[in-house]
């Protein structure tokens, strides 16, 4: 009997234990912020830019950052030069801050970009190129981000959308994380091409 109740017990601490990992890791703090300050000496495209940090010692490092919560046209889409013009207009030679959440699989800073506005405050970049029409609200990821961010990007696509502004003005703009996956599969598509070729037909092309 007395070996029973120790099993028991032993079981319900067990119990006990795992409960209160799992307990633990849902109430968990998110990850934290880091601030990356600098002036932005690069944009390549609407929603990635290069800011150039200096340290107290003065050295100086150039981070690749990739705006949080969007996502802007490729180069080579419709509105893809555009959007980086805007972006370009908002935060080219500006000191910005970088409120860095985590790194992306391709190594950029994922972050929101605030701009100082004389007369305005602290200005967000990633809601600035969505209200300009240059931008989706990247909804893949929608999960990663507070209700209240995801309500404002959500609002300011909302917004171009119905003003028919930046990408809007067309019927059905294609967005950019399709247009990724065809231009793959294209490319994919050469590649197998160019394995199966006769070796006669590149030797004669050669």
């Amino acid at each position: 009997m007395k070996q029973q109740l120790r099993i028991s017990l032993a079981v319900s601490l067990v119990v006990l234990s795992a409960a209160g990992t799992s307990w633990a890791r849902r109430i968990s703090p998110p990850r934290s912020i880091t601030v990356v300050s600098g002036r932005v000496v690069r944009v390549s495209d609407g929603d990635t830019v290069v800011v150039l940090e200096e340290n107290s010692a003065g050295q100086k490092t150039e981070v690749k950052v990739r705006l949080d919560g969007i996502d802007a046209p490729e180069k080579s889409q419709p509105f893809g030069e555009y959007c980086r013009k805007k972006l370009a207009d908002r935060v080219a030679g500006k000191s910005v801050q970088v409120k860095v959440r985590k790194e992306d699989r391709y190594g950029r800073s994922l972050g929101r970009i605030q701009i100082q506005n004389e007369g305005v405050g602290l200005t967000d970049a990633s809601l600035l190129q969505l209200e300009a029409g240059c931008a989706w609200f990247y909804r893949h990821y929608s999960k990663e981000h507070t209700p209240e961010d995801r309500r404002a990007f959500d609002k300011a696509e909302s917004r171009a959308r119905s003003s028919k502004v930046g990408l809007w003005s067309e019927p059905s703009p294609t967005p950019p994380w399709d247009y990724r996956k065809f231009k793959g599969q294209k490319n994919n598509k050469k590649k197998r091409r160019s394995k199966t070729r006769d070796p006669r037909q590149i030797d004669s092309a050669e």
